[in-house]
């Protein structure tokens, strides 16, 4: 069995979590604050905004198709569908003998 080149997802992963996390430990607490701070302020408009848009008026929609008329054509069946029963009945019946 050859040996895969490269490493796993899972281990890249570990490998970018260590490498943030000693990052993370080189900032002061100010920095830290800041991060946070700003973080938290993204995540609070981003909120406001998501709950926003079910109070706000929206532009109505043009509908290419329209849902409330009724149609005038008629029902037709399935143009794929076989019927595979009685075939040779149906042609007998429809030729009038």
């Amino acid at each position: 069995m050859s040996r895969r080149k490269g490493f796993s997802p899972a281990r890249n992963y570990l490998k970018l979590h260590l490498w943030l996390r000693h990052r993370c430990d080189r900032l002061t607490t100010k920095q830290r604050k800041v991060i946070v701070y700003g973080l938290s302020l993204v995540y609070l408009v981003c909120s406001i905004w998501m709950i926003a848009q079910f109070f706000l008026t929206q532009k109505e929609e043009v509908v290419l198709f329209p849902g409330g008329e009724l149609m005038d054509s008629p029902i037709r069946t399935d143009s794929l569908h076989r019927i595979t029963d009685n075939t040779h009945q149906l042609a007998y019946n429809y030729n009038g003998k």
